[in-house]
C-alpha cells in the first residue's frame, strides 16, 4: 500500500488537548444482531414475547450497542425500539445524545432526532435534525454540521441539508453544503466529498499562493487522484503571472517489490524566455525474486536554469550534473555482478562527461577457512562514449584479485590487504589533435599492499563532575603501490577525493580507475572518545596525517608537477554533545608545511527541546582545481515555538569574502487543532547560469519571494510535518552538525 500524502508522526498539536471530546470507545465486540438484549431499568412492564416498558435509568445493551434513556418500548415481535428522555446510545461507529430514538433491530438501522453526534477515534462531530445509522459503517444527517475542531473552537463548519459518513472508507459526502469560517459563510457546494481520516482519497488538495520577483503571483491547485491501491498521482496546475501555466504531474507505483516515481511538468511558451520548459524525472527500486536487483535514476530538464526559475522538488537546486542511470544486478551470498548505463546532463559550462554505454562489473569475497583470510575478486568492463564527436573515448577492462586477512579483538584490530590491480585501455584520440598523446591501446599492472592496525585503551575519567570512560584509539595504516607513468591514459570518470580525516585512510586519492596514485606513505591518527554512564558517546576527537616516505608522482593532468610536500594535511574532526542540549562539530584540514587553513567548517547548536533549536555554522575552504574562488560563509538557523500554536524558523547567511547577504529566510506558522497557516519569506542570491539562447544573464542577482499555505485539518489538509519543512527551506538545508553513537 502506497504511504499516504501526510505525515503521522506525532507533533505537539496532535496530543490530547485537541481530541479530548472524543469519548472513550469500550471494546464490546462487534455488534451481533442475534446477540441477547441485556436491560437493566427501575421499572418493568412486559408480556413475554411481545411488548416490554422500561422506565428510569433504562440501559439497553446488545453486545456493542449500548442505549441509556429515561424510557424505552421493545417490540419483540415487530423487532422495533423505541426510546424517549436524555438519550445517549453508542456503538462502535459513533456517540450520540438525542431527544427521541428509534430502532429496527432486523436490518439493524436505528434513527435519532435533534442528535448531537461524536464519531469515534476521529476528531468529526456535529448536529443534525435526524440521524440514521444504516449498519455499522455509515451514517447518514439531515439538517446536519460537521467539524473536526472541538467543541469549544469551531473554527470551520460544514452545514448541509444531507451528509453521508462512510467510516470504513473514512469518507463523507454532502449536499448542498455550505463552508463556513469563523462562522462566515465563504463558500456554496452542491455536492462535496471530503476525507475525515487518513486514508487516501481522490480530491482537491489545498493551494498554495506565493509571491516573487522573478515569477510573480504563483498559485497551485494540487489534486489528488487514488488510482488504485498500488498506484496514486497528484495533478498540480499552476499559474505564474510573469510566466504562464504550469502542469506539474507526479505519479508513484507500487507492483510487487517495485517501486517508482515520476515526474513529468510542462511549461509551454514560458512569457519571459518565450520558449517551452520541461521537466523529467523516474526513480526506480525493485526485485525479482532473491536475487535480482533493478535501479533507475533518470532526470533531465528543457534548460540549465530550469530549477532556479521554475523550483525544485527533487533536491537538486545545487547539483550541477543531473545523473541519468539504470542498473541490473544479480546478488548471491558472496558475489555481485551489475550491468550499467550511465549518463549525465551537465548544467551550465561545466565540461560534459563520459557516459557508460554499458558497464559490466562482477565483484565477489569468499572465506578461505584458513586464519579468517579472506580472497576477493573485483572486476569491470566499461565502454566510455561521447556526444561530442572530437572528444576521446574507450574501452576499459579492470581486474582485481585479492587477499585480505584481518584480526579482531576487544584490544585492537590488524588487517593486511593485497591486491593486483591490472587494466587494460583501448582508445579512440576522436578529432582533437590536443589527444594525440592517448595511446591506442595500453595496459597497466601494480601491485598494492595495505597494512592497517589499531589499539584500544580506555579509562574511567571524571568529567564536569560525571563519571564518562575515556577512550584513546591510536591507529596505524602503511600503504604502498609504486609508480607507473599514466600520462597516455584519458581521464573518463576519475577526479579528485575529498581529503578529510576519514579520506586519509583511503587506498585511493583519485575516484574511478583512470588515475591510480602511487603511494608509499604511513597514515598516523588517533580518536578518543567519552562515553557516559549509560555508553552514549558525548565526544569525539580524531586527529590524523599521512607521512610520505616519497612522494606521489601521479597527477590528473599530464605532464604537470607534482607535490614534493612530505606530509599531507593534518586533519582534525570533533563532534560533541555536551550537557545534553548543546551539540557541536568541527573539521579543520591545516597546510602544516605552508602553516595555513585550507578547509574548515564548524556548527554549533543549542536544542534544549525538541521543537527548539539555534544553531550557528561556518564554512571555509581555499579555492582548487575544481573551484571557482574560496569560500568563506558563516550562517545560522533558528526554530522557536513562539507560543504552544504559534512557531517561527529564519536563517540567514552571509558571504564573509564579499561582505553580503547570500540568503535570507523567514517563515511563521499558526497550528490550531483544526485549521493552520503558514508564511514564509525567501530572498536569496540566485544560482543562476547564464542563459546564451535568450542573452539573459542573472548571475548575481537576488530573488525575493513570499509564499502563504493554508490548510484544515480533518477537511483533507494535516501535515504535521510542517515546521520540519519549514526548517528545510531555502537553499541553504538544514545539518545536523552531530554524528555521534547515541
Amino acid at each position: 500500500m502506497l504511504s499516504s500524502l501526510g505525515a503521522n508522526a506525532e507533533t505537539p498539536l496532535s496530543i490530547p488537548q485537541c481530541r479530548a471530546h472524543i469519548p472513550e470507545r469500550i471494546d464490546r465486540g462487534p455488534v451481533d444482531p442475534n446477540a441477547p438484549y441485556v436491560v437493566k431499568a427501575d421499572q418493568v412492564q412486559a408480556t413475554q414475547g411481545e411488548r416490554a416498558s422500561f422506565n428510569g435509568n433504562v440501559e439497553f445493551s446488545q453486545g456493542a450497542r449500548v442505549l441509556k434513556a429515561e424510557s424505552t418500548v421493545l417490540d419483540e415481535q415487530a423487532q422495533t425500539l423505541e426510546a424517549n428522555g436524555k438519550i445517549e446510545f453508542q456503538d462502535n461507529l459513533v456517540s450520540v445524545k438525542s431527544d427521541t430514538f428509534s430502532a429496527n433491530l432486523k436490518d439493524n438501522k436505528a434513527k435519532l432526532n435533534s442528535a448531537e453526534y461524536q464519531l469515534f477515534e476521529q476528531q468529526g462531530h456535529g448536529q443534525a435534525k435526524n440521524l440514521t445509522i444504516n449498519d455499522q459503517k455509515n451514517v447518514s444527517l439531515e439538517d446536519a454540521s460537521y467539524t473536526a475542531c472541538p467543541p469549544d473552537d469551531i473554527s470551520w463548519e460544514i452545514r448541509a441539508q444531507k451528509i453521508d459518513i462512510d467510516t470504513e472508507q473514512e469518507w463523507a459526502t454532502t449536499r448542498n453544503a455550505t463552508v463556513r469560517l469563523f462562522d462566515v459563510p465563504v463558500l456554496y457546494l452542491p455536492y462535496f466529498s471530503y476525507p475525515i481520516g487518513d486514508q487516501r482519497h481522490s480530491g482537491f488538495l489545498f493551494p498554495s499562493i506565493s509571491t516573487s520577483t522573478k515569477n510573480g503571483v504563483d498559485i497551485s491547485v494540487p489534486y489528488y487522484w487514488n488510482i488504485a491501491p498500488n498506484f496514486d498521482a497528484t495533478i498540480t496546475p499552476r499559474l505564474m503571472t510573469r510566466r504562464g501555466v504550469q502542469l506539474q504531474n507526479e505519479f508513484r507505483y507500487l507492483l510487487g517489490q517495485h517501486s517508482g516515481l515520476i515526474n513529468a511538468d510542462y511549461l509551454p511558451n514560458d512569457d519571459l524566455l518565450d520558449r517551452d520548459r520541461y521537466l523529467l524525472h523516474w526513480e526506480h527500486q525493485g526485485q525479482y525474486r532473491r536475487h535480482w536487483r533493478f535501479n533507475s535514476d533518470y532526470s533531465k530538464i528543457s534548460d540549465d536554469n530550469y530549477f532556479n526559475d521554475l523550483g525544485d522538488d527533487l533536491g537538486k537546486l545545487n547539483e550541477n550534473q543531473l545523473i541519468q542511470t539504470g542498473s541490473v544486478g544479480y546478488h548471491t551470498k558472496n558475489w555481485y555482478s551489475q550491468v550499467l548505463v550511465q549518463d549525465f546532463q551537465v548544467l551550465g559550462n561545466t565540461e560534459q562527461p563520459h557516459t557508460l554505454l554499458p558497464q559490466l562489473s562482477f565483484v565477489g569475497d569468499w572465506d578461505l577457512n584458513w586464519h579468517n583470510l579472506q580472497a576477493g575478486f573485483s572486476s569491470e568492463l566499461s565502454n566510455f562514449d561521447h556526444s561530442d564527436p572530437s572528444l576521446y573515448t574507450a574501452q576499459r577492462l579492470h581486474l582485481e584479485p585479492s587477499l585480505s586477512l584481518p584480526y579482531v579483538v576487544p584490544a585492537g584490530f590488524f588487517q593486511a590487504d593485497f591486491a593486483l590491480m591490472h587494466t587494460y585501455y583501448r582508445q579512440d584520440q576522436g578529432n582533437d589533435i590536443n589527444y594525440r598523446y592517448l595511446a591506442a591501446s595500453t595496459s597497466r599492472t601494480l601491485p598494492k599492499l595495505s597494512l592497517h592496525g589499531g589499539l584500544n585503551f580506555d579509562r574511567d575519567t571524571l568529567w564536569f563532575g560525571e563519571d564518562y570512560t575515556q577512550t584513546l584509539e591510536p591507529v596505524i595504516k602503511y600503504l604502498y603501490i609504486p609508480y607507473t607513468n599514466q600520462d597516455d591514459i584519458g581521464l573518463y570518470d576519475t577526479a579528485s577525493l575529498q581529503q578529510d580525516y576519514y579520506g586519509l585512510f583511503r587506498d585511493q586519492r583519485y575516484s574511478g580507475l583512470d588515475r591510480i596514485a602511487d603511494a608509499n606513505q604511513i597514515t598516523l591518527g588517533v580518536h578518543s572518545r567519552f562515553l557516559s554512564a549509560n555508553n552514549q558517546e558525548t565526544l569525539r576527537l580524531s586527529l590524523g596525517q599521512i607521512i610520505y616516505f616519497e612522494p606521489s608522482e601521479t597527477t590528473l593532468v599530464p605532464n604537470s608537477d607534482y607535490s614534493s610536500n612530505s606530509s599531507s594535511a593534518l586533519a582534525f574532526e570533533m563532534d560533541a554533545n555536551i550537557r545534553e542540549d548543546w551539540y557541536g562539530h568541527t573539521g579543520l584540514q591545516i597546510d602544516t608545511r605552508e602553516g595555513r587553513l585550507n578547509k574548515a567548517n564548524a556548527a554549533i547548536e543549542w536544542r534544549p527541546e525538541t521543537e527548539k533549536l539555534v544553531q550557528l555554522n561556518y564554512r571555509y575552504s581555499l579555492a582548487d582545481e575544481t573551484m571557482i574562488g574560496d569560500v568563506n560563509q558563516l550562517g545560522s538557523k533558528v526554530a522557536w515555538p513562539i507560543t504552544p500554536t504559534i512557531s517561527a524558523v529564519g536563517s540567514y547567511y552571509r558571504d564573509m569574502i564579499l561582505d553580503r547577504s547570500i540568503e535570507s529566510y523567514l517563515g511563521v506558522q499558526y497550528n490550531a487543532c483544526c485549521w493552520g497557516i503558514r508564511l514564509t519569506y525567501q530572498r536569496g542570491l540566485q544560482s543562476t547560469y547564464v542563459d546564451y539562447n535568450s542573452n539573459i544573464d542573472r548571475v548575481g542577482e537576488f530573488d525575493t519571494s513570499v509564499r502563504l499555505d493554508f490548510e484544515i485539518k480533518g477537511l483533507g489538509g494535516n501535515d504535521p510535518s510542517a515546521r520540519e519543512r519549514m526548517l528545510e527551506g531555502g537553499n541553504f538545508k538544514y545539518g545536523r552538525p552531530f554524528y555521534l553513537n547515541h
